[in-house]
């Protein structure tokens, strides 16, 4: 969880400074504002059922991450943090089933 939470730190005091016009700068690259949205579309697929399911999922339209309509910064920090409480969520499971990450996934509810 510590790594899991040093790359949301790192995350935070990136976006932290952004001015609401440089999370949409682009140069070669998509915006800030489009890497959190496809982020957090990547972290909501990967850890929701992520014991019985993978790849892609109905309720996911994966184009529209790629489509700045973000407008503004505090809009950011909500699609920022749902991600990461996907995610942290699922991971707060491991101390009700001393469940670690490494750990073959069958495993996650079967342990004492």
């Amino acid at each position: 969880m510590e790594r899991f939470k040093s790359v949301k730190s790192l995350g935070d005091k990136t976006i932290k400074p952004l001015s609401e016009r440089a999370i949409h700068w682009t140069y070669n690259i998509e915006s800030v504002a489009v890497i959190v949205k496809h982020l957090c579309g990547n972290m909501i697929l990967r850890w929701i059922d992520f014991l019985t399911s993978d790849g892609e999922k109905g309720y996911r339209n994966r184009d529209e991450e790629f489509i700045d309509d973000i407008s503004l910064k505090p809009e950011l920090t909500i699609v920022w943090e749902k991600g990461w409480k996907t995610l942290i969520d699922i991971y707060s499971r491991k101390k009700l089933f001393s469940w670690n990450i490494l750990t073959d996934a069958s495993e996650f509810f079967h342990t004492p």
